[in-house]
């Protein structure tokens, strides 16, 4: 039998590398302007003794040729610091940027904005709406176009001789060490982990981390919580995070995230932590009932109340909020339950910067933007209800990036469906048919192309679930077996995984004592 992969990936339309700019082409100004030369180019950002310091200077060039922009000298930034240091810069007033336009300005920071909008619009596979743009940036849109025309001439983001600080990414997520990955954690993060790991510029700094932390919130066995930490380290290193690209450590190893977190406690408002969807639907959900009860040798869930829940399981969004602004991350991959956390983080990133920060000066903690992960939601094979989960009682919940062949057609095979004998897309009514279809579309999806479960119940129309099930578990075996053989031979291999937590560590702390550093300066308890 062939696999689903190789029926449909013929069919695969190929998604665009980048998003397109809607609306740009069509403008005349775009169609109609003038090319600048590279000799056009040099001149043009010929001064003496002067750099244009909110960005590239060929890409100033051909904005100030297109008329987008016009930088009088008077207003250009002495060269000294250099386009790094000035760029730390979203401070420098927006005369000395870019100077003025007769009519439609187009400042440094409004640039800067931009950039950032198309990257993020590019990692997350979605085309920019150029209307809302010039209105959020109250930007005419025939300036919106030139500046279009000359980032996409310039190819701004991957050949530009100096990258600005809109390019600078820091790209920070955590994972609880709950031992050994599921298929859930592979699709919805962890290979979108390693896709932004790949494609980041050279001077981005990609870091993961395990959240050991976090873990402890709730009820741990020591020993098992020890070996799902290196199990899952080596799980990192098998789905293919390169300790080489990425920074990749343990949060537990790294003091200052405590002390960050203590401080950002200190000004963050008790109610914001009380209206947490986590704390008002758990206290509580039943899988965390369950290890209550079992922790607090109680007989029933209906024991378990306010008095056995801790502090740390209330405070714990804080200190996911200090594992992301410690590194000072300007982006974050995140799922969809987890965008509340980080519009928490947001709000603390602000707060701090208003209360300490002083009047014009750079913001000790940039706002972090989200990443979206485009993978949906994968849920429990035994109740497809729910998420997969580690923690669901029935080990045929969930398929391991570990299980063997004959694990993984066994799961597959007990999946719960329902007696409707076609396959159809309905996670209403059907909701475990529709999940084996998430996970099918998701399995043969890759960075070059994707498929939805919507477009992939047409290709079994007339055919059973035996037939569904039986590509699906080729699909999952085909690509869960490279990894199975990494984590194998890495989980055994416990000389080369301290040398990669010793050095993540190592590294992750070089930035966390500078960022504790400026910190506790400037809140006032500095070194005497």
């Amino acid at each position: 039998m062939g696999s689903a992969a190789s029926k449909a990936g013929r069919k695969l339309p190929v998604k665009p590398s980048s998003p397109s700019w809607a609306g740009a082409r069509s403008d005349p100004a775009v169609r109609n302007a003038p090319r600048t030369t590279p000799a056009a180019v040099a001149q043009s950002s010929k001064t003496p003794d002067t750099k244009w310091d909110g960005g590239d200077p060929h890409l100033l060039a051909n904005l100030t040729a297109l008329g987008a922009v016009r930088v009088p000298s008077a207003h250009m930034v002495p060269a000294p610091g250099g386009i790094a240091a000035s760029m730390k810069a979203r401070q420098l007033s927006e005369e000395q940027a870019v100077g003025r336009a007769p009519q439609n300005r187009l400042l440094a920071s409004t640039l800067i904005n931009l950039l950032d909008e198309r990257r993020t619009a590019t990692l997350n596979g979605t085309a920019l709406d150029v209307d809302a743009l010039c209105n959020k940036y109250n930007i005419d849109p025939q300036v919106l176009s030139r500046v279009i025309q000359c980032i996409n001439r310039h190819r701004f983001y991957s050949s530009s001789p100096v990258q600005t600080l809109a390019e600078k990414r820091v790209i920070f997520s955590g994972i609880q060490p709950t031992g050994v990955p599921h298929l859930g954690n592979l699709l919805g993060a962890l290979s979108n982990w390693v896709d932004l790991q790949d494609s980041a510029q050279p001077g981005d700094t990609v870091l993961y981390s395990t959240v050991g932390y976090h873990a402890i919130t709730l009820p741990q066995n020591p020993e098992v919580l020890l070996a799902d930490r290196r199990n899952l380290l080596a799980s990192l290193l098998a789905v293919g995070l390169d300790p080489k690209k990425s920074i990749i450590f343990s949060q537990d190893q790294v003091p200052e995230h405590t002390e960050l977190a203590w401080i950002l406690n200190c000004i963050t408002p008790l109610g914001k932590l009380q209206r947490m969807t986590t704390w008002k639907e758990s206290v509580i959900p039943s899988i965390l009932a369950a290890k209550l009860v079992d922790s607090r040798n109680a007989n029933s869930e209906k024991e378990i109340n306010d008095s056995m829940l801790h502090l740390g399981l209330f405070a714990y969004p804080v200190l996911q909020a200090a594992d992301v602004l410690m590194y000072k991350a300007t982006h974050v991959p995140v799922g969809e339950d987890q965008e509340q956390h980080l519009e928490l983080c947001r709000d603390l990133a602000d707060l701090f910067n208003r209360i300490y920060d002083k009047p014009k000066t750079v913001n000790t903690f940039p706002v972090p933007q989200h990443l979206i992960s485009p993978a949906k939601r994968v849920m429990s094979l035994r109740n497809p209800q729910q998420k997969m989960s580690k923690s669901a009682p029935d080990p045929r919940s969930r398929i391991l990036i570990s299980d063997s062949t004959e694990e993984i057609s066994s799961k597959i095979r007990s999946a719960v469906t329902d007696s409707i004998p076609t396959i159809s897309y309905d996670p209403l009514n059907r909701p475990g048919v529709s999940n084996l279809l998430t996970i099918l579309a998701a399995v043969i999806s890759s960075s070059s192309f994707t498929l939805s479960a919507e477009a992939l119940a047409n290709e079994y129309q007339g055919k059973d679930h035996a037939s569904l099930k039986a590509d699906v578990t080729d699909a999952i075996v085909t690509r869960l077996r490279p990894i199975r053989d990494n984590y194998l031979r890495l989980k055994d291999d416990e000389a080369w995984l301290n040398v990669v937590s010793r050095t993540g560590v190592r590294r992750a702390r070089e930035i966390a004592v500078v960022t504790m550093d400026e910190v506790k300066q400037k809140i006032g308890i500095g070194p005497l």
